[in-house]
C-alpha cells in the first residue's frame, strides 16, 4: 500500500508530538503533561485523519466543494472536542488546567497541519488567476 505525501506528514507529525511529549513528561511530569495527554493525542489524531478523508472526498467531487466539506468536518471537530472538554471537566475534574492547556495546544498543532495541507493541496486546483478579486 503506497502511503500519499498527506500520510507520510501525518505520520511525521505523530512521531514528532510522541517524541516531544515524551521528553516533556520525562522531564518535568505531571508538572506540564496531564495524565490523559496521550488520550488527547490519540483523539485527535484519529479526529483530524477522518476530517481530512472527508476534505478529501470533497475534492473528490469537484474542488468547489471542498470548502463545504472542510467546513462540515471542522464544525464536527468543535462539537466533538466540546463534547470531551465537558466530559471531561464533569467527570473527572484532575489537572484541569494542565489538560485545558495540553488540550488546546494539540488541537491547534492538529488544526494548523490540517489548514496547511489543504493549502498546499489547494494550490495545484488553482486556475492561475490569484487576482480574482481585485477590479479588472
Amino acid at each position: 500500500m503506497k502511503l500519499d505525501t498527506y500520510e507520510k506528514k501525518f505520520t511525521l507529525l505523530i512521531i514528532a508530538l510522541t517524541f516531544i511529549i515524551g521528553v516533556t513528561e520525562t522531564v518535568w511530569g505531571s508538572l506540564l503533561i496531564n495524565s490523559y495527554t496521550w488520550h488527547i493525542l490519540f483523539y485527535l489524531g484519529t479526529l483530524s485523519f477522518i476530517s481530512h478523508k472527508i476534505t478529501q472526498k470533497g475534492f473528490s467531487k469537484t474542488p468547489l466543494d471542498a470548502q463545504n466539506y472542510f467546513m462540515l468536518s471542522s464544525s464536527l471537530k468543535i462539537v466533538l472536542s466540546g463534547i470531551i472538554l465537558f466530559l471531561y471537566f464533569y467527570f473527572i475534574k484532575n489537572q484541569m488546567v494542565t489538560f485545558l492547556i495540553n488540550f488546546f495546544i494539540l488541537y491547534f498543532v492538529f488544526s494548523f497541519f490540517e489548514i496547511k495541507t489543504l493549502l498546499l493541496s489547494l494550490h495545484p486546483n488553482s486556475n492561475g488567476d490569484t487576482h480574482r478579486d481585485e477590479i479588472k
